[in-house]
């Protein structure tokens, strides 16, 4: 197995086993104690303030228009847009997650729930889409290439002329000290995608013991730092055109634009 494809395997893996432990709080980690109430009302103001500025800029009649959401979660985001889309496809690499989400959104018909590979929007037809979101998602994936990856999904699953919204991670200063991160570091490096289950499950069972969660640690969690540049090349490289970057070298940049309409 190349180290792509064994990145893929184990953030499927610890995405399920993040589902199994609180799948609310690994979504959105600002609390541990969210009520279905509270955290669909964080997704809605997230809505608000992240995306409809920018839709209601573009003029988009979202209630003829079909959208996909990378790394859905739950369906935090998901239901917000599922009240003003005509149809969503919601992306996720964990099947736990997944099916949470499908069972708390029984009265939408029109989310299409959708199991991903951890490398691609593979099923999702080409030039389908009018937008494409994603939130607190590609700062949890491993490497460089998989987000960039991502982000040319995102432009070929566009329609000419629709949009994209998306963050990533791009802070390249430390945000601990020296001693949280020389912890952290030996955590990470217990449970990376090259140990052994055993050793993988030991060094989470040593993070409880020093009382730090095992569950947020490894690449999977502290994904990947992208200078803007990169993110930028990639997007015109695939045909978008970037209308702005938010907060350039902070860990919640925003690319925003929309793909060529020519």
């Amino acid at each position: 197995m190349n180290k792509l494809d064994l990145e893929t395997e184990i953030a499927h893996q610890d995405w399920d086993d993040r589902a199994r432990k609180n799948a609310l709080h690994y979504i959105c980690s600002e609390r541990n104690d969210w009520d279905l109430e509270s955290f669909f009302r964080s997704g809605e103001a997230d809505y608000d303030s992240l995306a409809a500025p920018f839709l209601s800029k573009l003029g988009f009649a979202t209630e003829t228009m079909s959208m996909i959401e990378l790394g859905c979660g739950v369906g935090r985001v998901t239901r917000s847009f599922a009240r003003r889309f005509a149809s969503v496809t919601a992306l996720d690499v964990s099947e736990e997650m997944l099916e949470r989400g499908r069972g708390l959104h029984k009265d939408f018909d029109n989310i299409v729930w959708t199991k991903g590979d951890g490398k691609t929007f593979s099923g999702v037809e080409s030039s389908s889409m009018h937008f494409a979101f994603s939130y607190l998602v590609l700062q949890h994936i491993p490497s460089k290439e998989l987000v960039l990856r991502y982000v040319r999904e995102m432009m070929r699953v566009l329609k000419p002329g629709g949009a994209f919204c998306f963050q990533f991670n791009s802070c390249t200063y430390p945000t601990m000290n020296w001693k949280g991160r020389l912890l952290w570091r030996l955590v990470d490096e217990s449970v990376e995608a090259d140990r052994s289950s055993w050793v993988r499950n030991s060094g989470r069972k040593i993070a409880s013991v020093i009382g730090v969660d095992g569950l947020a640690a490894g690449r999977t969690w502290r994904g990947a730092v992208l200078n803007p540049r990169e993110i930028l090349e990639t997007v015109w490289e695939s045909g978008g055109l970037v209308h702005g970057i938010r907060d350039w070298g902070a860990p919640r940049t925003w690319c925003l634009g929309a793909k060529s309409g020519l």
